[in-house]
């Protein structure tokens, strides 16, 4: 992002106003009175009034500031920098620079020598001088305390001239372009068993009885398999039969709900943090096991409900962890009873339920049981007669 161009603002003595009142009678002073001291006065000041009126227009023009546009993606207690630009094209030196912005508590500013902080903790002053011509890369780093998405913000930069009679303003900027991610911690899910065990008759197994036989893992003792599983090199080595161990197909999925808020719907749950911190274990552990899920979570994006789709593999967790630490209070959150019925009208009729919330587990009626993790982090199995009814 480049900033747009910058306002001249001038002391009463060089101000455009106060010139035009002073230059007729400053021509009349000279041409009447004759003294040297006064005339020596006069031409200094018009000629210092010309040098700050073309550095001040100069510096408005040519010099602005420059955020890249990305975003930095980082877990809790990690460290990156933002880089800021501020580029001075015109021909004059940047006498006194004053760069001035405000970053969230929770992003920790490092060390820095150029860094001044204020007594609120969330405004920054960086003071510089700067060459003609040339580009200043100033790096602030920090360290990320909490979940979240950041911005720099309120951004201004203010250049003096060298004797303070003048400087130029370029208008604010609101949030820089550079984003800090903040991924949430993993809080561990308790009887995680759960996840393996198999209702007859009402889902699929987690694994098949099928196997991928392009995937060899192993050997085994030979148990009448088929005459192109003997594994021939393991056999003549060990002088007895053996055969080819496959890795078995899994074709788990599940659907995840995570309720977020408080039973009214308004406002993030007091165990908030823990939930989106059980849910992101939740997602990295099925997508360590090689399983799919999709992620409904009880706020309205611009197509309804808040959706991930159903997916697996490293890139779906990385959209599962940046959508977990985009959840904010501001957000536009629906009651629990519309969640869970816009999310079952939506979900993969065939997956596993996993229902997270901070109060007690609701009856979402399917006709079947499903599976629950509450504030305290255990993974349990909740059947159809549940205590709240929709």
């Amino acid at each position: 992002m480049k900033s747009r161009e910058g306002i001249p603002v001038y002391t009463f003595l060089f101000d455009v106003y106060f010139l035009r009142l002073f230059l007729p009678i400053a021509i009349i002073m000279l041409v009447y009175i004759s003294f040297l001291p006064m005339t020596i006065i006069l031409v200094v000041y018009f000629l210092y009034t010309l040098y700050i009126h073309f550095y001040t227009k100069r510096i408005a023009k040519e010099a602005y500031i420059n955020i890249e546009k990305k975003s930095i993606k980082l877990f809790i207690d990690e460290t990156d920098e933002l880089l800021v630009e501020i580029h001075n094209d015109s021909p004059v030196t940047i006498a006194h620079g004053r760069l001035y912005f405000i970053l969230n508590k929770q992003i920790e500013i490092l060390e820095s020598d150029h860094l001044q902080k204020s007594l609120n903790d969330t405004r920054y002053t960086v003071n510089f001088v700067q060459k003609r011509k040339t580009i200043n890369r100033i790096r602030i780093p920090f360290k990320a305390k909490a979940r979240g998405v950041y911005y720099i913000e309120d951004l201004n930069l203010i250049i003096h001239d060298l004797f303070g009679s003048s400087f130029v303003h370029f208008p604010s900027i609101n949030r820089g372009d550079t984003e800090i991610i903040v991924y949430p911690k993993q809080l561990e899910v308790k009887n995680l068993p759960l996840l393996y065990q198999t209702r007859v008759g009402e889902e699929e197994a987690a694994y098949s009885f099928m196997s991928d036989e392009t995937s060899v893992v192993g050997i085994k003792p030979y148990e009448k398999e088929s005459f192109r599983q003997i594994h021939w090199k393991a056999t003549a080595k060990m002088q007895s039969m053996y055969a080819k161990q496959y890795q078995p197909i899994t074709n788990k999925r599940y659907t995840i709900m995570l309720y977020i808020t408080e039973e009214s719907g308004f406002t993030i749950h007091n165990m908030g943090e823990k939930l989106i911190s059980h849910t992101a274990f939740l997602c990295s552990y099925l997508i360590s096991k090689g399983f799919s899920y999709e992620l409904y979570i009880n706020y309205l994006a611009k197509e309804g409900v808040f959706k991930l789709p159903l997916n697996t593999g490293i890139q779906h967790l990385q959209m599962t962890l940046e959508q977990l630490a985009r959840i904010r209070d501001e957000l536009p959150f629906i009651r629990e009873d519309h969640f869970i019925s816009i999310a079952r009208l939506n979900m993969e009729h065939s997956n596993e339920i996993i229902y997270l919330n901070g109060e007690q587990p609701p009856n979402i009626n399917i006709g079947t049981s499903y599976l629950y993790v509450g504030g305290e982090g255990e993974l349990r199995r909740i059947g159809a007669a549940a205590k709240k009814a929709y």
